[in-house]
Order: C-alpha cells, then sequence, then structure tokens
C-alpha cells in the first residue's frame, strides 16, 4: 500500500460514496462528473492495491478490504478534521 500517495479528497470521496453508494449522485453533490468520481475512486485503489468497490447497474458495495479499510480512513478523516479546526478560534490567536 502506498499510504503516502494517498490524498485526504481521495478518503473524503471514497467514504462519501459508501454512503450515499451511487457514483452519480456523489458527482452531484461534490459537483463531479460520474467519471471524474471514477478516477479519483481508482487512484485510490491503485494506491491500496486492491478492488475497493463491486459495480453493477444497481450501485456500489464496498468489497472486503474496503470494509477493513474504512475504519482507518475514517480515523484518518476525523484527525484531518479536528486539525483543520485548529487556529479557528479567536482564543487560539497571539
Amino acid at each position: 500500500m502506498q499510504v503516502h500517495d494517498i490524498k485526504l479528497r481521495e478518503i473524503e470521496i471514497f467514504l462519501q460514496l459508501i454512503k450515499i453508494r451511487s457514483i452519480r449522485e456523489l458527482g452531484r453533490q461534490f459537483n463531479l462528473q460520474p467519471g471524474q468520481v471514477s478516477k479519483w475512486i481508482q487512484s485510490l485503489e491503485r494506491k491500496v492495491g486492491c478492488s475497493l468497490l463491486e459495480r453493477s447497474a444497481s450501485g456500489i458495495q464496498p468489497t472486503a478490504r474496503a470494509l477493513e479499510l474504512i475504519p482507518l480512513f475514517e480515523k484518518i478523516q476525523k484527525i484531518q478534521d479536528d486539525l483543520s479546526g485548529e487556529g479557528t478560534s479567536s482564543d487560539d490567536k497571539v
């Protein structure tokens, strides 16, 4: 797994896609074309070295490996959210 190459945006898109289960709907919400969403997911799949989604006409389902990675990705996203919130309070200004 090429963890150092994974972009936070890829994790964000992946986690939202797992919730929404529709590439088209996720693209609408993120103002992206479905092809762009697919490219983000394919990039993430290359970096983790496996398929993360099972695609069908009825939508997408996470693979077994994706289910293992979801908690890790959620932790990474939470850390990013926590860090991005730092320094925004007026109490934090020096």
